[in-house]
């Protein structure tokens, strides 16, 4: 049992290591250097009828247009299919960016961010992965409905303390956009699948640090 806890506790020093290292430096700073340009210009330039939480929308709606695309018609090389998913892609940039530009930052606005991320990339993965690798696509289902708990009990949290994003699920969501995109093309396949896999690791690792978070945020702690 001793072992057991050590191995634990050396996971998560690694965990908070790697959150340090990518999430904190490396991510920051782009993330830093992307505020300090776009926001200000947003606040010049955007038309102020079009809120984050409207693009958010949007991006839900492209999500079932493009289910409804792809169970149509043969989503493999559909430039079609491809715009809609690189304008669904641009939304899920720009609505955190307007929201922080025009004060719009909500808990009602984080929630349907992340029902909009996992809505757009999911029913793609599995009408594209599910004849192929049926496991991925189970695991990957699997990982959603966990992330869609967390970010329903962050909304309807009691003590409204929140649960902050790490560096593995962005990353996660990154490798599954990508493994997506690439599976429109046949020869890409073997790649996406590999990235599929990459993404699920790193949804894994998401898991682990958001249920320790969940953990002590039920129990009022701060860690």
């Amino acid at each position: 049992m001793q072992k057991l806890k050590s191995g634990i506790k050396w996971v998560e020093q690694v965990f908070y290591w790697l959150e340090q290292l990518i999430f904190v430096k490396i991510a920051g700073g782009i993330y830093d250097l992307r505020e300090s340009i776009l926001v200000p210009w947003l606040k010049n330039h955007w038309p102020a009828w079009l809120s984050a939480n409207w693009l958010t929308l949007l991006r839900l709606g492209l999500s079932v247009l493009l289910f409804g695309l792809i169970c149509l018609e043969d989503y493999r090389g559909n430039w079609y299919i491809l715009l809609i998913f690189f304008l669904a892609l641009s939304t899920d940039f720009l609505d955190g960016l307007v929201a922080r530009a025009f004060g719009q930052s909500s808990d009602l606005g984080a929630l349907l961010d992340k029902l909009a991320d996992r809505t757009l990339v999911m029913p793609l993965g599995v009408i594209q992965f599910w004849q192929a690798d049926k496991l991925l696509v189970i695991v990957g289902i699997f990982g959603v409905t966990f992330t869609y708990l967390i970010a329903l009990g962050e909304y309807f949290r009691q003590n409204k303390r929140g649960i902050p994003d790490n560096i593995f699920g962005k990353t996660a969501m990154n490798c599954f956009s990508i493994a997506v995109f690439l599976a429109i093309w046949p020869s890409l396949w073997h790649v996406a699948d590999v990235i599929g896999w990459i993404a699920v690791l790193c949804g894994f690792f998401a898991c682990c640090v958001s249920g320790k978070k969940v953990f002590y945020v039920i129990h009022g702690q701060d860690k």
